[in-house]
């Protein structure tokens, strides 16, 4: 996420060091809730980088928040 704030072109930029990404970590924007709520489409990112390795989340559910 704060690749996609701080950068924007965020497959293009993840694209480019993808040899040297461990894992990734993602929260969608702008709101760093769970998967297809905001702006990222991950699914369309990760196929597009061809993306079989680990990832992490780092958001708060709705269901988090409403309590």
């Amino acid at each position: 996420m704060h690749l996609y704030v701080v950068k924007g072109q965020l497959a293009t930029t993840l694209a480019r060091h993808i040899d040297r990404i461990g894992h990734i970590r993602l929260a969608d924007s702008p709101a760093r809730r769970e998967r297809d709520t905001g702006e990222i489409n991950d699914n369309v990112l990760f196929a597009h980088l061809g993306w079989l390795g680990w990832m992490r989340c780092a958001l708060a559910t709705t269901e988090l928040r409403a309590a």
